[in-house]
């Protein structure tokens, strides 16, 4: 078990097992988490309280990980956020980056994976290797 970190992460998954799993393993990690179901309740939690950071799937009801990202980096442009997806199309981490994304993890994810993009993302890095999580020279 790690010390708090004092960072809130918002995760938004559809599947709950998916979410809850998210949110131990961050949890362990030390920081705090706010689980919710879709970009509707996503918008919600982000309306009555402050996150360090977005973990959100794409395909969820109530509009797409992507819109919610759009709709961040206009409103809350200081929010990184991480897309989280099992769609498996290449080009879908490109996309998340020119939304704003900090970081992208496919599932199956790797728990030393998603951490290591959480981390980078919230110390405002950015990395073109999104889907690995390692950091590429530029």
């Amino acid at each position: 078990m790690s010390e708090r970190s004092g960072k809130r992460i918002l995760v938004v998954d559809d599947d709950e097992q998916v979410r809850r799993l998210l949110g131990r393993l961050l949890e362990r990690a030390g920081y705090t988490c706010r689980l919710v179901e879709g970009a509707d309740a996503a918008r919600a939690s982000l309306e009555k309280e402050s996150f360090d950071l977005v973990l959100c799937d794409v395909h969820m009801p109530g509009g797409s990980g992507l819109s919610l990202m759009r709709d961040l980096l206009v409103e809350r442009p200081n929010i990184p956020t991480v897309m989280v997806t099992g769609l498996n199309l290449p080009e879908l981490s490109e996309i998340a980056a020119e939304y704003g994304a900090s970081g992208f993890v496919p599932k199956p994810f790797d728990a030393d994976q998603v951490l290591s993009v959480v981390k980078r993302a919230l110390a405002g890095m950015r990395s073109p290797a999104l889907v690995t999580g390692v950091e590429t020279p530029r």
